[in-house]
């Protein structure tokens, strides 16, 4: 059986948010609800960041959704 979670606690969510800080990269993150929200002037600052949290010193796996306005 395969449990299938939908959003992060707020506990697990600040360990992406400290990693999203330490990258200097100008970008502004928060947590909403049971989401990550980083947001950027830069598409190539969210490129550059999006391929960082690819990496598997995270322990959580992670999605990303591109909302453009």
């Amino acid at each position: 059986m395969v449990t299938v979670l939908q959003g992060i606690d707020q506990d697990s969510a600040r360990r992406p948010v400290a990693d999203i800080k330490a990258t200097k990269l100008k970008v502004q993150s928060g947590i909403q609800g049971e989401r990550v929200r980083v947001s950027c002037k830069k598409t190539d600052d969210l490129q550059h960041l999006i391929s960082r949290l690819d990496n598997p010193g995270l322990q959580i796996p992670l999605q990303t959704i591109n909302f453009r306005d």
